[in-house]
C-alpha cells in the first residue's frame, strides 16, 4: 500500500504552469515593451502550452508593421490603471 503523502509532481504541476505563464508573459513584454501587458497576458492564456502557435503569432507581428501598430499600447494600459486608481479613491 502506497503512503498517503502528497505527490510533489502533482502538487507542483499547477505552480509550474503559473511559472510558465509568467515566463511567457515576461518574454512577450521583453519583445513588445510598448504593448499593453494585459493584452499580452491574454495571448499567453490563449495559446496555453502551444509554444509553436505563440512563436508563430510573435513572428507574424514582428513581420507585419501594420499588425504591430494595431496592438493595444502600454499607454492605453497605463490610462486604464490610472482610471482604476482614481475610481478607488472615490
Amino acid at each position: 500500500m502506497a503512503a498517503a503523502y502528497p505527490d510533489p509532481d502533482i502538487d507542483n504541476a499547477v505552480d509550474d504552469d503559473d511559472e510558465d505563464d509568467e515566463g511567457q508573459l515576461g518574454r512577450l513584454v521583453d519583445i513588445f515593451p510598448d504593448v499593453d501587458p494585459e493584452f499580452l497576458d491574454q495571448k499567453v492564456k490563449e495559446f496555453g502550452n502551444n509554444e509553436v502557435g505563440l512563436a508563430r503569432w510573435i513572428e507574424g507581428i514582428l513581420d507585419d508593421e501594420k499588425a504591430a501598430a494595431d496592438l493595444p499600447t502600454r499607454a492605453d494600459y497605463e490610462k486604464r490603471q490610472q482610471v482604476r486608481v482614481d475610481f478607488l479613491k472615490c
